[in-house]
């Protein structure tokens, strides 16, 4: 573990060992700030989390149950909110490739970037305020459902080659892009027929603007 400050801010490193564990289900809870995921960590989780003083400091916890690791990083209620504090947290997160993932994420307002890369990812659940979210799905390798939900979605997804994907989206307000997208109603799909998606996404908010890209080979 280190600790730096700079520029008013702390930046801390955190890491969590697997400890046994077969599967693990992480949630993650930011209020407000900038998030980023990605893989190759060499613990189960490897962290640097930077915010603005130390009445901010993110809490995690790790338990074991039988063979289920659970995991939880959130931001601590703060009397000294404001503005500008918002603009301080940043969360950098690496999680193990190996141990299969279930992953929750709970993002009131800002911006937040998953890129899937060789985790084993079983579920993933984002429940978003307002801002930004870039998910990146492109060396997904396995069968996985996505929910993403909140007042206003705003979210660019990069959707793999070889996998097929389809998303269902339900929004009073919606603006959809994408090359290459087979349309029915409220779902798209990278592939017509009716063969069931490896990957699903369900996608349920009041004001959605979602622009897909898919990688081609």
């Amino acid at each position: 573990m280190s600790i730096e400050t700079t520029h008013n801010a702390i930046s801390r490193s955190r890491t969590v060992e697997l400890r046994g564990a077969k599967q693990v289900a992480a949630t993650l809870q930011m209020g407000a700030g900038t998030l980023t995921i990605g893989d190759g960590a060499a613990n189960l989780l490897d962290a640097t989390l930077t915010y603005p003083d130390p009445s901010w400091e993110p809490e995690l916890t790790y338990q074991i149950a039988g063979e289920q690791g659970n995991l939880l990083l959130r931001q601590p209620d703060s009397p000294r909110r404001s503005a500008q504090n918002n603009h301080q947290h940043h969360w950098d997160l690496r999680f193990q490739d190996q141990v299969p993932l279930e992953l929750r994420l709970n993002v009131g307002a800002g911006h937040a970037t998953l890129t899937v890369g060789k985790l084993a990812l079983t579920q993933l659940a984002i429940d978003a305020g307002a801002g930004t979210l870039t998910l990146d799905l492109t060396q997904v390798q396995q069968p996985l459902a996505i929910n993403i939900k909140g007042g206003v979605v705003n979210a660019t997804i990069h959707l793999p080659a070889d996998l097929s994907t389809e998303a269902t989206i339900t929004a009073p307000i919606v603006t959809v892009h994408g090359t290459s997208l087979h349309r029915r109603g409220h779902t798209y799909r990278t592939a017509a027929g009716s063969d069931p998606a490896a990957i699903t996404i369900a996608i349920k908010s009041g004001v959605a603007s979602i622009d897909f890209s898919k990688e081609e080979r």
